[in-house]
């Protein structure tokens, strides 16, 4: 059971552009209204809320002393901030997923990155609970959005709010989060502005317990790609904290898992079209031939839907009739960019 401890209920209105005034040369967009009950509304009615196929902890393996009255209190924990919903996983200290719904007004806007830091999301029971700075510090990976914060340039706090740890996982940040998964959160910001609405979901695929790397067949993907995801070989860590920053050997038991591969999944209502991709967690440099466009790159990472359940110990499309979660999930549609 996904219990949603602290989600808010009060609506943030945004300001409205001052087009009365002649004088004033650009109308300032209309920032839609939001709130944490808002956006969790969304995302039921129209996809459902991921079911998890996941193991549970024994609360005591993550730091957790559960009252009498609640023995499983280290299950994952959903928690919404006005624009993305995100399960939050104890043991990983890992967003299990993250949900966005985009539409033009939000992703427009001239906002620009705030000048802020990741710190442990404030609708956690305890901070010790979450990530830290200093796990990532040192550790050679990137604090990597999984909401991106340029998803919501309409208003500046909505793009701090994504400056959580509950919204972030380790990421290599030459040639991945730097490179290609910005590009492609570039595209999907694209498509969301000529589009009257799409979802995002967004996550890691865990690393496998032996540190090999996780092999996608072609002939398990409709899609027709083989893809790899970095395992202990490439990734030198399976988690990072600050005692293993210089010796990677080290015991690291609280730490943040570090993931093979992300999964972004998008839905487009408009069109009742979905697509999903999974990229391993590594410099695509590496791989990618100078002379390949990003979107044709894009498709060498494309997956079902069906592929990314699997891989993610997720199922998604909860909301969804049988007949159709078996025909949005099995087939690989064409990608569609707008």
């Amino acid at each position: 059971m996904i219990r949603p401890w602290a989600i808010g209920a009060i609506a943030v209105l945004g300001l409205a552009g001052l087009a009365t005034r002649p004088v004033q040369a650009e109308e300032t967009p209309s920032c839609p209204a939001a709130s944490e009950t808002k956006i969790l509304h969304d995302i039921e009615e129209t996809i459902g809320l991921p079911d998890s196929h996941k193991d549970q902890h024994d609360p005591s393996e993550v730091g957790i002393t559960c009252p009498a009255d609640e023995p499983d209190c280290a299950e994952p924990l959903l928690i919404c901030h006005e624009q993305f919903c995100t399960q939050y996983n104890f043991a990983t200290k890992l967003p299990d997923w993250v949900i966005e719904r985009l539409t033009p007004e939000i992703v427009s806007g001239k906002n620009k990155r705030p000048n802020v830091k990741f710190k442990p999301d404030s609708k956690l029971p305890d901070d010790k609970l979450s990530a830290t700075d200093k796990d990532y510090a040192g550790s050679g990976l990137s604090r990597g959005h999984q909401a991106a914060s340029a998803d919501f340039k309409c208003k500046k706090d909505w793009m701090k709010q994504t400056f959580v740890f509950s919204n972030a996982v380790p990421q290599v940040q030459n040639g991945f989060n730097g490179g290609i998964w910005r590009q492609l959160e570039s595209h999907v910001q694209n498509l969301a502005k000529h589009r009257d609405e799409i979802f995002v979901i967004t996550g890691p695929v865990e690393m496998a317990p032996d540190g090999a790397e996780t092999v996608i067949s072609e002939g398990a993907n409709a899609c027709g790609n083989r893809i790899v995801l970095a395992g202990l070989s490439k990734l030198k860590k399976s988690s990072i904290c600050d005692a293993n920053d210089n010796d990677p050997s080290k015991a690291c038991d609280a730490g943040v898992a570090v993931p093979a591969g992300l999964f972004k999944i998008i839905y487009v209502p408009e069109t009742e079209r979905t697509f999903g991709f999974v990229m391993s967690n590594e410099d695509h440099r590496k791989l990618k031939d100078g002379d390949v466009k990003a979107v044709d790159y894009f498709e060498e990472w494309r997956a079902t839907i069906e592929v990314i359940e699997e891989a993610a110990n997720l199922e998604f499309f909860t909301s969804l009739s049988l007949r159709d979660s078996t025909m949005r999930k099995g087939h690989c549609t064409e990608t569609r960019w707008r």
